[in-house]
């Protein structure tokens, strides 16, 4: 494994742990992306259904991530989508 290759793992493994402890996101999804990339990691030798596992265990929490973000609502908006204005 290269340099960058180590970084990147233990990036993505902290990732999954502040989006874990954090709780604004789906609580799955952060051990799904630590866990996948350190599989990811861990099978560069392996077949490729293997390696296609891993990766999809990846994907899976970057997945998750993203429709959660999708299907929530801004801050400070209102449930009818317009942006309120001082008067």
């Amino acid at each position: 494994m290269t340099l960058h290759g180590a970084i990147m793992v233990f990036a993505g493994i902290g990732f999954g742990i502040a989006v874990f402890r954090a709780g604004v996101l789906p609580s799955w999804t952060g051990p799904a992306l630590g866990v996948g990339v350190a599989l990811v990691a861990a099978t560069q030798t392996a077949p490729e259904g293997v390696q296609l596992l891993a990766a999809a265990i990846r994907d899976l929490g970057f997945a998750g991530m993203g429709l959660a973000l999708l299907r929530s609502r801004p801050i400070g908006r209102p449930l009818d989508g317009r942006l309120a204005t001082s008067q």
